[in-house]
């Protein structure tokens, strides 16, 4: 089975800030390795249970937000597309910034795992790259 993979990082910002980047889905292009669009149908009301299509190269994937809870933890879960995970985005306040964890949870149900393993890549390897694109673009917003 596919394992999670974690990676925290401080950044200089608000939880809300960090927040706001993280739940403005049309610039997830800009951090999220791989994303080269996202729609939703209303974008005005998201929150949990909003659907999300979000697009990889050719390949779109329909994406549900299963928590939500400003400023505090964002998760989704990928419900269609080459594999099936899910994102988790842990924000916490501390002094004059947040503490932002990343985790990517692939799916497996057995006969699929040697596929998500190829299609999700490294997840260790992938979160590293999403927090280290997240954190760039975070520390472009301190200066």
């Amino acid at each position: 089975m596919a394992k999670p993979a974690t990676h925290t990082s401080f950044v200089l910002l608000s939880p809300e800030t960090v927040w706001n980047l993280l739940t403005d889905f049309r610039r997830w292009a800009e951090w999220m390795p791989g994303v080269t669009r996202v729609t939703c149908s209303n974008y005005s009301e998201i929150g949990r249970g909003s659907l999300l299509e979000v697009t990889f190269g050719q390949r779109a994937a329909q994406v549900k937000i299963d928590y939500w809870e400003p400023g505090k933890k964002l998760q989704t879960a990928i419900l269609s597309g080459p594999y099936k995970g899910s994102y988790c985005y842990i924000l916490q306040a501390e002094h004059d910034g947040t503490h932002l964890t990343i985790e990517i949870k692939p799916l497996s149900n057995g006969k699929r795992e040697h596929l998500l393993f190829i299609c999700f890549s490294s997840p260790s390897r992938k979160c590293q790259q999403q927090a280290a694109a997240l954190q760039q673009l975070l520390n472009n917003m301190v200066n």
